[in-house]
């Protein structure tokens, strides 16, 4: 059994796609919290800046219907624009239902990490988390072939755009 740990080791191309990944969450992060900072401090004018320990619950779900929202009507948010990245469907068309789904473990970074490893952890594509697996999804983008083995989802080795 090949999983995505045994490809990302030796194979730059999927290296590279997951530091985008990662950079574009950051950006994303940035956008969607600046955001919610924003709303916390106008409202801790009336509601006293206690407010401020629901943030990271409620940042989080910002992030997550951020995501979600802006993947179902663009296939892609701005971090992600920003670095040529674009979630697919695997399957039917992306839809509100799917990108929920796939963006549901970023309501916390370590839920985030977790569904990374989980998705890196089985055999199948090594660009899908465990939740884009689920949902029959999967990121794409770059001028770069990944070049993974034949076997890998049921997809050709060179289809990475």
């Amino acid at each position: 059994m090949v999983t995505g740990f045994d490809l990302l080791h030796h194979n730059k191309p999927l290296q590279k796609h997951w530091l985008k990944r990662v950079i574009a969450y950051i950006i994303d992060i940035i956008l969607s919290s600046a955001g919610a900072y924003a709303v916390f401090t106008i409202i801790s004018f009336s509601l006293g800046p206690t407010v401020f320990i629901y943030f990271p619950l409620v940042a989080g779900l910002i992030q997550v219907f951020y995501s979600a929202i802006f993947e179902s009507l663009l296939g892609y948010t701005v971090g992600k624009r920003v670095l040529d990245l674009e979630v697919e469907s695997l399957r039917q068309e992306l839809d509100i239902s799917k990108t929920l789904v796939r963006n549901v473990t970023k309501v916390h970074g370590l839920l985030l990490f977790l569904d990374w490893i989980a998705g890196m952890m089985v055999e199948g594509d090594p660009r899908q988390r465990y939740l884009d697996r689920i949902s029959d999804t999967t990121v794409i983008g770059g001028s770069e072939p990944l070049h993974l083995p034949h076997f890998i989802a049921g997809r050709s080795a060179d289809s990475d755009e």
